[in-house]
């Protein structure tokens, strides 16, 4: 839901900066993001059968502009060196 909101509000603004598409003089240049427009939070805890599945999914996402951050919380079974 949080990604939905923030990939709503993002459109917008680019929808205003599109020529023709904002009040006449009144247009801003496109805005530039230096960080991710998304974060994914994968927590881990003892997953390294479904691990490299997982990771693979969330990176063959067509959308791109993201970080993922895969948080281990002390896996035993080698989940952390994936």
């Amino acid at each position: 839901m949080v990604r939905a909101l923030h990939l709503a509000a993002h459109c917008r603004t680019v929808r205003r900066c599109l020529p023709g598409t904002g009040a006449a003089g009144n247009m801003k240049p496109p805005q530039v993001h230096s960080e991710p427009l998304v974060t994914v939070l994968l927590p881990v805890h003892n997953a390294a059968p479904f691990l490299q599945a997982a990771l693979d999914s969330i990176l063959a996402q067509t959308f791109t502009d993201f970080e993922l951050l895969a948080i281990d919380d002390g896996s035993t079974d080698g989940s952390s060196d994936l």
